[in-house]
């Protein structure tokens, strides 16, 4: 490409790129400023060169169905990465030979704003879609449902499932038709299903309504979980002992979320959509205020939540492009009722990009992790790989979209 030495005005529009004949190597050369890449659509920007904003091919789909994907769910078992996709009536598990969604569960009656957020534990997944019982699955017969804890006899749900401790924690839970917002549920260690047995190190724990608020979500964090409310946030850590083997410290923050998936773990940090930013937080507070950091310019910030629809918040998502080194944030415009765009975050330049593209839910998945150059079906460059990303001839872990037609991308 020419080298770039022309500025180019704001919302001046530049064709840099045709899908059909590539680069369009006639133009002078153009310069978008740094300050200015943010307005850029269809490119990103990295190491102060362009590119196409990587494309989509498609994945798999569901055999027969037009509902709305709540939840993709990527996640080791049984020797392989497996992806479950969750609507409001079914659940699908992926088929690698035929790259369909072989139905595996039927029947349920979730909405499309209860996402669904599981985890193994035991070697086995657990979930929960907030309505039709909380659900283990081994990864060959059908999923079977969790037992219910003493006093419990109808109905057992939860928001969310998380591995911690070698103990299976709830979230949020829904008993006999009541829901308990503010509680955590924890099962004996090396269990999944023991709730009854506090000699041992169960516990159940109502966290202070004027702390948290309602439980949102939570997540791993230099060796505790963090538990996001709606008015604070519960640190809770792991103690060692058998009589109080938890213990739950609230902090205040200057930062409230509306949606499960508006949190993303990424090595020792926790990138967060908030209501009106986009911040980083490692664990560090001082006294009782926990310390974050925004990670998005003022430009940016202002006109990401310009666009935003906030009544629709809860529906975003984050994912990692890892080939990219990349944070993609997907959230609804104003113009719609599902995420159709999403900005970029570059982990290597700090920069900024944004784009358009409809997807209710996403995940990552690890394509094939012995894949040889032997077995590649296509040339290189069709990858998009480079060889420094190609630690032992394994592919990367790729993106994965899910539209609200059942399809994944």
């Amino acid at each position: 490409m020419p080298r770039l030495n022309t500025p180019i005005k704001k919302a001046q529009d530049i064709n840099l790129y045709n899908p059909m004949k590539g680069l369009n190597l006639d133009l002078d050369g153009a310069l978008i400023g740094d300050d200015e890449t943010p307005n850029c659509r269809d490119i990103v920007f990295r190491d102060r060169a362009f590119s196409k904003v990587p494309g989509t091919a498609f994945f798999g789909m569901a055999a027969v169905n037009s509902e709305v994907i709540i939840s993709l769910e990527s996640f080791p078992l049984i020797g392989s990465t497996q992806v479950l996709m969750h609507t409001t009536t079914k659940v699908y598990r992926y088929n690698s030979a035929t790259s369909l969604f072989v139905e595996l569960q039927s029947g349920l009656t979730a909405t499309v704003d209860k996402v669904v957020k599981g985890d193994v534990c035991q070697s086995k997944y657990i979930w929960s879609n907030q309505n039709d019982g909380i659900w283990q699955w081994a990864g060959s017969a059908a999923p079977t449902l969790i037992t219910k804890p003493a006093g419990v006899v109808s109905s057992f749900n939860c928001k969310q499932v998380i591995n911690y401790n070698n103990s299976t924690v709830l979230l949020s839970t829904i008993e006999d038709g009541t829901s308990y917002p503010r509680r955590v549920r924890v099962s004996t260690p090396f269990t999944i299903d023991d709730w009854d047995t506090p000699s041992l190190g169960n516990d159940v724990q109502d966290l202070d309504e004027k702390a948290v608020g309602d439980i949102v979500c939570g997540y791993y964090l230099r060796g505790s979980i963090w538990i996001y409310g709606t008015r604070g946030v519960v640190q809770m850590r792991a103690t060692g002992s058998v009589t109080q083997p938890y213990t739950y410290t609230s902090y205040t923050s200057d930062f409230y979320i509306d949606g499960i998936n508006c949190v993303y773990p990424i090595e020792e940090t926790h990138i967060i959509l908030t209501k009106n930013d986009v911040v980083a937080f490692t664990g560090a507070y001082f006294q009782g205020v926990l310390q974050s950091q925004s990670i998005i310019p003022k430009g940016v910030r202002l006109e990401l939540f310009g666009d935003m629809a906030s009544e629709h918040i809860q529906r975003s998502f984050i994912v990692r492009d890892h080939l990219n080194q990349e944070i993609l944030i997907f959230y609804t415009s104003k113009a719609a009722i599902y995420p159709d765009s999403y900005y970029r975050f570059s982990l290597k330049t700090k920069g900024w990009s944004k784009g358009k593209f409809v997807a209710s839910c996403g995940t990552t998945f690890i394509l094939n992790s012995g894949l040889t150059f032997d077995e590649m079906t296509q040339t290189f460059d069709d990858y998009n790989i480079a060889f420094q990303n190609l630690p032992d001839t394994s592919a990367p872990p790729v993106v994965l979209l899910g539209d609200r037609l059942g399809g994944v991308y």
